[in-house]
């Protein structure tokens, strides 16, 4: 029988690990790092990525929807912007509100022109402010000579509107303004029908102006055109 030399044996046995003075030799550096080390690293290696997985499993929807948009480039500043805007008007005008019914014809639109329904929309919102300047005998006539914020302003300084009322009048205004002038504008069509919630919230408030007030008529605005 072959017997190995003590030296020989040595270089062939297996290594005897002992619980207590565990150490594992890591492949970058070859330091020494003790079991609970080990694990701390792996879970904190693995913690981003647990994460992230965890938000793209919870946020699925939304994340897919905006890298349809983004592959189709139907996105960008402006329309992330619009975005937002909307949504923290939506929180700040709507909290603890039930929000206007949208019909179906409107979320049709929405969803075929989302461009052409925020201007559209918009123009509900300035057909019912004409309605009210008329009622409090205010010249509106749509030109540079009679701008409709300082028409809207006037409102505000009679105590017609409150400030808050005439601020997102202004902002809705401005989102509108976005849809007009940027080039291949193309929001989302859940943007599009806040802002339909929005505007039908300033609308309702312009008409319940006109139905209540006790002004009589003044100047007639379509006849200074």
């Amino acid at each position: 029988m072959l017997r190995l030399t003590p030296r020989v044996h040595d270089r062939f046995s297996l290594p005897v690990v002992s619980s207590l003075n565990f150490s594992i030799r890591t492949l970058v550096g070859g330091t020494k790092m003790d079991c609970l080390t080990f694990i701390a690293e792996i879970t904190k290696n693995l913690a981003w990525p647990i994460v992230t997985a965890y938000g793209l499993s919870s946020f699925h929807p939304e994340i897919k929807s905006l890298f349809l948009r983004l592959r189709r480039g139907k996105v960008g500043t402006a329309e992330l912007e619009f975005e937002k805007e909307v949504e923290v008007l939506t929180e700040n005008s709507l909290e603890g509100k039930q929000p206007p019914k949208i019909t179906e014809r409107e979320k049709a639109i929405a969803a075929a022109d989302p461009n052409g329904a925020v201007i559209k929309t918009w123009l509900e919102i300035e057909h019912s402010a004409k309605k009210v300047f008329q009622k409090f005998g205010i010249a509106y006539t749509g030109t540079p000579h009679t701008p409709f914020l300082s028409c809207l302003r006037e409102l505000e300084n009679r105590g017609v509107i409150s400030f808050e009322e005439s601020m997102l009048v202004r902002e809705l205004q401005s989102l509108r303004n976005r849809a007009i002038h940027e080039r291949g504008f193309s929001p989302s069509v859940e943007s599009v029908e806040q802002y339909i919630e929005l505007s039908k919230v300033v609308i309702a408030k312009l008409g319940a102006v006109v139905a209540t007030s006790t002004a009589s008529p003044a100047i007639n605005t379509d006849a200074t055109r």
